[in-house]
């Protein structure tokens, strides 16, 4: 039996694993482009982002920038061009419900869904991998 530590990577890498889907299984499924309205409301939703990025401090990635706000709770994640999800936002949030903190992660995509799954697949990610006693502050980065 695998020592219990190992346990939680394991699952993690099965499940980037499994956003990936199986090779072998070529799906000739092809996701609909975004409709005009989908497309606007992204733009909304970009546009809010960026508004309340203003008030943050922004850390350069390799294909993204990601702002943290000033108290810590929340992060947004802008993709630049280089990035696979391209256009799309990510925020983390930490929230309390019911007197547990916890974090919530949404946002939207202008461009490919599959991408855009995959890279929330890798937030949830690291969420999996966080141990609840954890404090949730600072939010993990990616």
């Amino acid at each position: 039996m695998p020592p219990l530590r190992l346990i939680p990577a394991v699952f993690v890498m099965l499940l980037l694993v499994a956003c990936e889907g199986p090779a072998f299984m070529e799906s000739s499924h092809v996701r609909p482009e975004l409709s005009e309205e989908q497309r606007e409301k992204f733009r909304q939703y970009l546009a809010q982002a960026k508004a309340d990025a203003r008030k943050a401090s922004a850390f350069n990635m390799r294909s993204y920038v990601r702002y943290e706000m000033p108290d810590g709770n929340e992060h947004i994640y802008i993709t630049e061009a280089s990035h696979p999800a391209h256009p799309a936002v990510v925020r983390r949030t930490i929230i309390t419900r019911s007197g547990h903190r916890k974090l919530a992660t949404r946002g939207a995509h202008g461009g490919s869904q599959q991408a855009f799954e995959k890279w929330l697949a890798e937030f949830k990610a690291l969420d999996v991998n966080r141990p609840r006693s954890a404090d949730l502050k600072p939010i993990p980065v990616l």
